[in-house]
């Protein structure tokens, strides 16, 4: 097929591709200024491309760098136009020798719309609106009181309950969350604190069902039941809600105690270090850089390079990037700060800090966006697709038959894998034609059930028990569920549409390329020759050195025989003969190889600069000292073309597919040529 020809775009790629682009940005479209978007911004030939068609592809691409088409320069706009209309010409010329209708186009299509339709169904129905719940759960960040009460690791709850209902009680009948929390908590950390939280909460924080109840309450409420998560029980009240902010800060740090100079300046004790601390707040409030006095005196030198910056800051989710919170009594300077503003010396356990609350940045529904969107897909988008998937199957008619279901379990050994196929001979006969389940007016019996199962080896590990055999019904089931949606997909989901339109037009361009570039590439040795003569790539053959080496493990030794060799008692070849104790060198005078530099040896011979015919002292080289003899040099030089025409091919058949790129871009802009509406670019674009 087209697609699998070498040295092109596969097809694979094309769709990761767009998938990448255009499903992330499934909520993002922007609205249409009709009366704009049906004027055309340029002609190829007698296409009309229009200004709406243009904003929505460069929108679906490059919406969440932070870019809007509307807002660009005219140069910009003029080089997208460029870059759009060279995938539009190859289409336009596809489709005009039919291959939008190509049957390899028009199966690649159909492989492919199912994973797409499924990735724009989850996104579309699941992902995005979930992120955006999520957003807006961000925009307000909840101080909270909680009563734990632990659920042993035996996993009996009953102490555990009963002592959370003892602490609701009490409130219920009059006394205080505070007073409840210190008397029935068993969290050691808010416990003793009257249940308050040291770290202020947002969205995607916590475990759904305690954000759940957090996000239901409003300031001075409680939960009026228990909250049970796998590991204790939970009691909550809102204490403060705030919107959320981000703050700037910076940092000095002032240790108690510095003997190293390295570090900033000497400090012999915890007076002398609040001495340094306050005289910096004196000279800070003077006017002095806190920039300049951080990468001076701060004792936390990864901050101090960067003139004590921490980064970005918020109560409910800590240092941006990191996640990390500062203790409570830092963080309420902080925020009692105003931008700008430097604090007096904080004491804490590692010293004296002094703060600059550097500036405020107030939420935005894109700063964390896709920060939210990652971690929701990491933490919950296969338990809500699952579930999801669950609410299709019923409105799509999928049904198990329980009766015979719950026969096939009484049948078989549940301790087994479908790996082990003696488990379905346990099944009676009877119940092989019996239905065992239905979707969408299709109807599997246990006979079909079994066929499929055995025709899968991804099946193989799969316990036969109640949960493993539901499993694949379900697995069975929602591909054809998933079959009935794409009927419907491109008329209740837009962007489905585009990103389909858009994955054919690739595989047209492809095809096209193909036709025109890659099935025209062979080997030209007139093109390879005048590349060769042209060429700035590296096609030389570097120093060589032709060496042969008496190897000996013993320093003394190998002094002793260069000596012999200097003094002329022996030839070198003798001295091989009679002395090297490299393996396999022997046989052949000691020939070692014609090496470049990069190998030791000759690279020793290059340092010393020896001549033909020179013998070294001796090299220590791996575990013993080598004597080597220079007995040619062959000098850089450029390859012979025979020579470079393993080295310079691929560049060549790149070159090749370049020109011929080039050539069938000028003749589509002959067929198709291109103008530009240059009085709607105008008015609308800035310079």
């Amino acid at each position: 097929m087209f697609y699998n020809m070498c040295n092109k775009l596969p097809v694979k790629l094309v769709l990761f591709l767009i998938i990448s682009f255009c499903l992330h940005s499934a909520s993002i479209i922007a609205k249409s200024n009709n009366n704009l978007d049906n004027q055309t911004i340029m002609t190829l030939g007698k296409e009309n491309i229009t200004f709406g068609e243009i904003k929505r592809v460069y929108n679906r691409n490059y919406s969440r760098s932070g870019s809007s088409f509307e807002l660009l320069n005219k140069d910009s706009v003029k080089s997208f136009l460029n870059t759009y209309s060279k995938l539009k010409v190859k289409v336009l010329y596809g489709n005009s020798l039919g291959y939008d209708k190509d049957s390899d186009v028009i199966e690649e299509i159909e492989r492919n719309k199912k994973l797409l339709a499924e990735s724009h169904l989850l996104e579309a129905e699941i992902t995005v609106p979930a992120v955006k719940r999520y957003t807006e759960m961000r925009k307000i960040q909840k101080q909270v009181a909680v009563i734990m009460s632990h659920i042993p690791l035996t996993g009996d709850t009953t102490e555990a309950y009963q002592k959370i209902m003892s602490a609701l009680t009490e409130i219920n009948r009059g006394e205080t969350f505070e007073y409840a929390a210190r008397k029935y908590s068993t969290d050691t950390v808010t416990g003793v604190n009257s249940g308050v939280v040291p770290v202020w909460v947002t969205g995607l924080r916590l475990q759904r069902d305690l954000e759940s109840a957090i996000y239901s309450l409003k300031v001075g409420e409680m939960t009026q039941a228990p909250i049970r998560t796998h590991f204790a029980y939970f009691l909550i009240k809102v204490l403060q809600e705030e919107s959320r902010t981000f703050i700037g800060v910076s940092q000095i740090l002032i240790p108690y105690k510095n003997e190293n100079e390295s570090f900033g300046p000497i400090i012999k004790d915890t007076a002398d270090a609040k001495r340094l601390a306050d005289s910096l707040v004196q000279v800070l409030s003077k006017g002095e850089s806190f920039n300049t006095i951080a990468e001076k005196f701060s004792a936390e030198r990864q901050t101090a390079a960067k003139g004590g910056n921490i980064g970005v800051y918020a109560r409910s989710s800590g240092i941006f990037g990191s996640g990390e919170n500062l203790d409570p009594i830092i963080e309420n300077t902080l925020f009692s700060l105003k931008d700008k503003e430097i604090s007096q010396p904080v004491e804490t356990f590692m010293g004296y800090f002094i703060f600059k609350r550097d500036s405020t940045v107030v939420y935005d529904d894109n700063f964390e966006y896709e920060e939210l969107k990652a971690n929701y897909v990491r933490i919950f988008l296969k338990n809500d697709k699952e579930k999801f998937y669950d609410s299709l199957l019923i409105e799509y008619g999928f049904e198990i038959n329980m009766p015979v279901f719950n026969n096939i379990l009484a049948s078989i050994d549940t301790t087994r894998t479908i790996f082990d196929k003696s488990f379905s001979e346990q099944i009676p006969n009877k119940l092989l034609n019996e239905r065992l389940f239905s979707i969408n007016n299709i109807s599997y019996t246990v006979q079909n059930y079994l066929d499929t199962i055995q025709s899968n080896a991804n099946n193989n590990l799969i316990s036969a028990n109640r949960s493993g055999l539901n499993g694949i019904i379900k697995s069975i089931a929602t591909p054809i569920m998933l079959e009935e949606i794409i009927k419907n997909a491109a008329e209740k989901y837009p962007v489905f549409k585009a990103t389909i339109d858009e994955f054919t037009d690739g595989l047209i361009s492809i095809k096209v390329e193909q036709e025109n570039v890659y099935n025209k590439i062979k080997f030209d040795s007139v093109r390879a020759r005048t590349f060769y003569d042209t060429t700035t790539m590296d096609i030389t053959v570097p120093l060589q050195y032709d060496l042969s080496e008496i190897y000996i493990m013993s320093k003394s030794k190998a002094e002793e025989v260069y000596q012999e060799i200097k003094t002329g008692k022996i030839t070198f070849d003798s001295a091989v003969a009679l002395h090297s104790q490299r393996q396999g060198t022997r046989e052949k005078n000691g020939f070692y190889g014609v090496v470049n530099t990069s190998n030791y040896l000759a690279h020793q011979a290059e340092k010393n600069n020896y001549k033909t015919g020179d013998i070294s002292e001796p090299l220590s080289f791996e575990q013993g000292f080598s004597i080597i003899r220079i007995n040619n040099i062959n000098p850089k030089r450029k390859m012979t073309f025979e020579e470079a025409l393993p080295h310079i091919s691929a560049a060549v058949q790149e070159d090749l597919v370049k020109s011929l790129k080039i050539d069938l871009e000028k003749e589509l802009y002959k067929k198709y040529p291109i103008k530009y509406n240059e009085s709607l670019i105008n008015k609308t674009f800035k310079k």
